[in-house]
């Protein structure tokens, strides 16, 4: 858990006493997200980028002797933009040179999240961290490249210099809020809503500042900062919050397989679950790894048994996977060993329900599932890796 807040200014005058000391009050209440590390950027009307970064929490980034000259400097200067970062060390040492942000070319970037251990952007040749591994993949083959290898929760916040923009992504996994200043039409954001909109009392009356909002996930929002003016660009790239790979729409082989999909992650108020769309990556017939959670007895003929086993996984949260079983023995193999994989025989997509929104994927031919390399399921041979290790019974049947 990392913080990032910053603020913008559309103004001629830029950055000024008054929004630069908001800002500084921002990147000290977010530093209870992270304190191993604290860095700010800055830009001025020129596109030109500075930064300043050390280890501990801001205070202590206050006190250096380059932040004095750094602060100074941008009362002769016009500044465009500050934005903070609060580390909380998650991968790499905690060293100033692992301290965001971090640059790349064109592109400066912050970074609140995990890149996964066994997401293919962790290469042999990758800097020592993952966030400087992310800004160094933007700069070199874009953006939406670099989500389809970068699996995992994450918030970003990136400068760039070619394109003089502001630019705001973020999955499910991580949460990134703004807020537009109705008075001059400024932008303020924080990864917490709650401290954003303490910090934004604590500086305006309420009356002068829109209502805090948050980043729509999966959605690359862009300001300029020459001209203030905000784009938003859906950018169609799924991953969990988990560990588990973007959707491949290559496995698609018809579309008459597939239902009708509103938008990626939908939240109900109580769960997070998962639209149509992110089931592009299933077609009937392919095959499907999932965790066994119930069974339940549906019928009271003892000449036509039939049990309803139903199953979960942590890369699909909303989608109930339902196998209507008629054998006993196979029923206790799979209630034994819990892993299961089976071919999926039909996708439902619940809109609306007066209790809750759901989904169900109906499986078929469901057997044990012994080892991860003896299903064709890449996503969810990846994400029940670890499950295999104490899910399955050793047995007589099994090979070591």
């Amino acid at each position: 858990m990392c913080g990032i807040v910053g603020y913008i200014s559309v103004s001629k005058k830029g950055i000024q006493a008054f929004e630069s000391r908001l800002f500084e009050e921002l990147i000290i209440a977010s530093s209870v997200r992270g304190r191993d590390a604290t860095g700010i950027f800055k830009v001025d009307k020129r596109g030109n980028v500075f930064s300043i970064k050390g280890q501990g929490n801001p205070f202590a980034l206050f006190q250096a002797s380059n932040y004095n000259s750094f602060h100074i400097s941008q009362k002769k200067e016009v500044i465009k933009t500050l934005v903070g970062h609060n580390r909380f060390a998650t991968s790499g040492d905690k060293s100033v040179k692992n301290a965001h942000p971090f640059l790349h070319g064109n592109i400066m970037l912050v970074h609140n999240g995990t890149v996964e251990e066994h997401s293919p952007l962790l290469r042999k040749d990758s800097p020592e961290t993952d966030s400087d591994a992310l800004c160094k993949s933007i700069d070199q083959i874009g953006l939406e490249k670099t989500l389809r290898i970068a699996w995992g929760p994450m918030a970003i916040v990136f400068f760039n210099k070619k394109e003089s923009t502001l630019n705001f992504y973020r999955n499910n996994g991580r949460p990134l809020y703004v807020c537009s200043i109705t008075k001059n039409m400024d932008y303020v954001f924080a990864s917490e809503k709650p401290m954003l909109e303490w910090i934004l009392d604590r500086n305006f009356n309420f009356k002068s500042q829109k209502e805090v909002s948050e980043i729509p996930a999966y959605t690359l929002v862009s300001i300029n900062l020459n001209s203030g003016q905000r784009k938003q660009q859906p950018i169609d790239v799924v991953f969990s919050a988990g560990s588990s790979p973007p959707i491949n729409k290559s496995f698609v082989v018809s579309s008459s397989n597939l239902i009708p999909s509103n938008s990626l992650i939908k939240e109900d108020g109580s769960s997070r679950y998962y639209s149509a769309q992110t089931l592009l990556n299933y077609q009937v017939e392919s095959e499907i790894v999932f965790c066994l959670t119930t069974t339940q007895s549906i019928s009271d003929d003892p000449e036509d048994e039939r049990w309803l086993l139903t199953g979960e996984r942590d890369d699909l949260p909303g989608v109930e996977m339902r196998y209507i079983c008629r054998s006993r023995e196979n029923k206790d193999a799979l209630e034994e060993h819990m892993v299961v994989t089976g071919k999926i025989k039909h996708i439902r997509y619940d809109t609306q329900t007066k209790e809750k929104k759901e989904h169900k994927m109906y499986v078929t031919e469901c057997v044990p599932c012994t080892m991860p390399g003896q299903t064709r399921d890449i996503v969810g041979r990846s994400i029940l890796k670890d499950l295999f290790t104490f899910c399955i019974k050793p047995n007589k049947h099994l090979n070591s």
